[in-house]
């Protein structure tokens, strides 16, 4: 629509014969709802194909076939189509003691985000990045969607390389889930001008996703959630700069003296001292790890 906002029409028949399958699919696969071979979704599967979201995703996997074929090649192996820690090294898996000097290899504090661990690591972090990412751009546009994308993606690797200066981090779900902070966030910050109903839903919806997201990081040692803490940091700080609106928001600030101008400072402030007290925490932690041949696990997120 005029907004930005994807549009998914379903007739109230279907809606009624079929409400708990209908429910399920507009919050799952709102591609599914409706006749998949009709006119609008096909325009609809067209428009999504050229996105931000969706090229990002097939770098994911390209990049996730890197893998194999090196794997192929004799790089190792640590279980079925998971890769060796060898093998993501050479690709540029994360690890704080190569980020810091001498080494200074930087970029590693990026490309761990396009770095899987295994088949089915891969194949649930695309499903999120497509079902969350598709919203955010959709509303937000590409540019905002890939600078709150990449920023907590850059912020989720930092604060797992400075928890973790030994161990080697690699996925992007620090990146999706700075992607689903930011969007819960500006909810929060245009809570009253949003329709009761609209804030329930987006509520309800954050709230499995945290639940899941919890129950997955202590359910699984292997879980890198210092990289989804620090995603999540990222992305609430950058919308608060983005869309931060004092009047607004679910609590208004305005009684406490605190303006819109005010409050998105506040938060570039803190989001500043985010990233450089992480890198600083980073260089400080990893000096002792500087002469390991290299890491000892690798973590994904």
């Amino acid at each position: 629509d005029a907004r930005g906002h994807t549009q998914i029409e379903v007739s109230p028949a279907e809606f009624q014969a079929r409400p708990f399958r209908t429910s399920l699919l507009l919050c799952c696969c709102p591609c599914c709802v409706g006749n998949p071979c009709s006119e609008r979704h096909l325009t609809d599967l067209k428009a999504a194909a050229r996105t931000f979201i969706a090229f990002i995703t097939a770098v994911d996997i390209i990049m996730y076939l890197s893998e194999l074929a090196l794997m192929a090649e004799g790089s190792g192996s640590d279980g079925f189509l998971a890769p060796s820690v060898c093998t993501l090294s050479k690709l540029g898996g994360g690890g704080g003691w190569l980020v810091t000097s001498p080494n200074l290899q930087i970029w590693r504090l990026l490309t761990p985000v396009f770095l899987h661990a295994g088949p089915l690591h891969i194949l649930m972090n695309m499903y999120v990045q497509l079902l969350a990412g598709m919203r955010c751009e959709f509303s937000w546009g590409a540019e905002k969607t890939a600078l709150v994308y990449f920023a907590s993606g850059i912020g989720g690797c930092l604060l797992s390389a400075a928890v973790a200066p030994a161990e080697m981090g690699v996925g992007a779900s620090g990146a999706i889930v700075g992607l689903v902070a930011a969007q819960f966030v500006q909810v929060l910050s245009t809570w009253k001008a949003r329709p009761a109903e609209t804030r329930k839903r987006q509520a309800c919806n954050f709230g499995i996703f945290l639940f899941i997201l919890v129950v997955f990081g202590k359910t699984n040692e292997h879980v890198d959630n210092s990289a989804h803490f620090g995603g999540l940091i990222v992305g609430a700080l950058l919308s608060l700069c983005l869309w931060g609106d004092a009047s607004d928001c679910v609590c208004d600030m305005r009684s406490i003296g605190c303006s819109t101008t005010i409050l998105r400072y506040f938060a570039a402030l803190a989001l500043f001292g985010f990233f450089v007290g992480s890198f600083l925490w980073l260089h400080q932690g990893s000096s002792s790890f500087q002469s390991l041949p290299g890491p000892v696990a690798v973590y994904c997120s």
